[in-house]
Parts: structure tokens; sequence; C-alpha cells
């Protein structure tokens, strides 16, 4: 019988975390609220909100909110620039 572990998760990206943040709360949606929408977890939402989220579930976002895929993601370089 197979062992299952979980799946360590890495740092996540707080600028794409605080993003989904910002667009969940202009509409006034609870992270409950939001998880209910999509058929998730309140957990899930949580770990998007920590930046720690996969390509299918931000292009879910992403129609949710109304907004492109690319308004969903950071430019390249930007987290270097945040850090200086």
């Amino acid at each position: 019988m197979k062992s299952r572990r979980k799946r360590k998760r890495g740092p996540g990206d707080p600028r794409l975390g605080g993003r989904i943040k910002a667009l969940r709360d202009e509409r006034g949606w609870s992270q409950a609220g939001l998880a209910d929408k999509l058929g998730v977890t309140q957990t899930a939402v949580s770990y998007w909100e920590d930046g720690r989220i996969g390509l299918q579930s931000l292009r879910a976002l992403a129609g949710i909110f109304g907004v492109g895929l690319e308004a969903m993601i950071p430019p390249p370089g930007a987290r270097k620039a945040a850090e200086r």
C-alpha cells in the first residue's frame, strides 16, 4: 500500500496573493464566499492569498473576477524590484 505524503508547499508570491485578496475585497466577498463560488474550501482560498496557487486555479479566479489572466500575474522582475 502506498503511503500518502503531503506535498510541501513552498513560499508563495505575496504580490499575487495580495492581488487576489484585493479583488475579493473589492467585491465584498469573504474567503468562504469565494470558496463557495468556486467549489473549493476556505483553506484553499487562504493558500491562494498567500500566493500559493496553480495555473488552473488562477484561471478560475481570473474568470470569476472578470479580469484577464495577465492582470493576475505580477510582471517579471517586479519581485526583485520590490525587495530593494
